[in-house]
């Protein structure tokens, strides 16, 4: 049984017992915890905003702008931390799989749909997205895992 670090290049999605007790690949993490959730939102969102385009703002500029300055700031927090993570995975030599440089893209044009979805949202609806909603509660859960296996 092989028990080196480029079991973790293989789809799995478990990983060699030697290896972890019991964990994912990284190869099925970044297909399917991060490409897939990701490629979702970029399209729902896309369709979304469609729909919302020609809706006429409900939430008036007068109101408070400190709503929508946090949302800006921890959406371009997120981005910027997508981006480093990006050229984390970009220059990694052993943990580097074949999905690891596409998922990590995916999750950066993720994040920067996100600040513009967020931002255009808040002028068109007067409740939370429940888009939005979802994918930081998968993200959240599926980069958990993540978190765990590096």
């Amino acid at each position: 049984m092989d028990c080196s670090i480029a079991t973790d290049s293989s789809f799995g999605p478990r990983v060699a017992p030697c290896h972890r007790q019991f964990d994912f690949t990284l190869a099925f993490e970044h297909w399917v915890l991060t490409l897939i959730p990701e490629l979702c939102f970029i399209l729902c969102g896309t369709v979304r905003w469609l729909w919302m385009h020609n809706a006429f703002p409900k939430v008036h500029k007068l109101q408070s702008l400190s709503l929508p300055r946090a949302k800006l700031a921890a959406a371009s927090l997120l981005l910027a931390l997508k981006t480093a993570s990006l050229v984390l995975w970009a220059t990694s030599g052993p943990l580097e799989t074949p999905a690891s440089a596409v998922a990590s893209v995916a999750a950066l044009i993720g994040a920067g749909a996100l600040l513009v979805f967020s931002q255009y949202e808040h002028n068109r609806i007067t409740r939370p997205s429940t888009l939005i909603c979802l994918y930081l509660l998968m993200t959240t859960f599926f980069e958990t895992a993540q978190v765990r296996t590096l």
